[in-house]
């Protein structure tokens, strides 16, 4: 049986960094998922969907450089629709702990909330759906293909109306998103937490700035974060456990225990 451990939080407050020191040192039994940037490089060798993975990664890419919300809204849902085909491919018969950076039953929750509403006709624009199509049309089919609906061709309408008719009144992950994503509740929560005005301030320099990265959705997202943790813990009694992320040597002081616990778990 493989546990899962969610690692998770706002942009800037440390998962890339952890993630990455994680690849180094982990051990054997110990795999790793991240989204909605796949790690294109840990994939195998014989991987069935590192197509897929690149054009995600290009999308995710191109809704930054041109700061697309709908864009984005597509690569990051259809990066989650991977989820279970990745955790397919990065464990092996020895793997005991699965750390993944988001999870389909969490983040998007989460993320809705902000991309949700620029999914509504009112907002799309019609030309840039058809470059959509024509630019990523082979992602899109198999996204499609993923999803409970029948295609009429169209498939970037298709899977906005899909987001949004999907996520505008999921407040917990429910039976449909369980069924949509093929699969649990991870086994522990962990949350890096900081202020939304110390994330602000990390994520300014970057030189790609994704859309939802301004100080107000931060704070607003870091609040949905906190209803819906208390929400699963009361209900799914999942452990969940935030993490002080606003100064770096406290997240040494828990990237040093979390190594220290899963190399002693095998």
């Amino acid at each position: 049986m493989i546990r899962t451990i969610l690692i998770t939080g706002l942009d800037g407050c440390g998962k890339s960094t952890l993630f990455y020191r994680l690849a180094g040192e982990k051990p054997d039994h110990v795999a790793l998922i991240t989204l909605p940037h796949i790690d294109e490089d840990s994939l195998p060798y014989d991987s069935t969907i590192r197509k897929q993975a690149q054009l995600l990664n290009d999308m995710s890419r191109q809704a930054d450089e041109n700061n697309w919300s709908d864009l984005k809204a597509l690569a990051l849902f259809g990066s989650m629709l991977l989820y279970q085909q990745l955790v397919h491919e990065m464990c092996t018969p020895f793997t005991r702990i699965l750390i993944c950076e988001r999870h389909p039953l969490i983040d998007p929750l989460i993320y809705a909330r902000f991309y949700a509403e620029r999914l509504t006709p009112g907002y799309l624009n019609r030309e840039k759906t058809d470059y959509y199509n024509a630019t990523y049309g082979e992602l899109l089919s198999f996204i499609v293909g993923l999803l409970p609906i029948k295609s009429g061709g169209d498939y970037a309408l298709e899977i906005f109306t899909f987001i949004r008719d999907t996520f505008k009144n999921s407040a917990s992950p429910d039976k449909q998103l369980t069924k949509l994503f093929k699969t649990a509740l991870p086994d522990k929560i962990f949350f890096l937490k900081a202020a939304p005005e110390i994330l602000f301030d990390r994520i300014a320099s970057r030189k790609l700035a994704e859309p939802h990265e301004q100080l107000q959705v931060l704070a607003l997202l870091d609040k949905t974060y906190d209803v819906l943790f208390e929400g699963i813990a009361a209900q799914d009694k999942i452990p969940i456990e935030y993490i002080d992320a606003s100064r770096f040597e406290k997240l040494d002081s828990f990237y040093d225990r979390l190594l220290d616990e899963i190399t002693k778990s095998n």
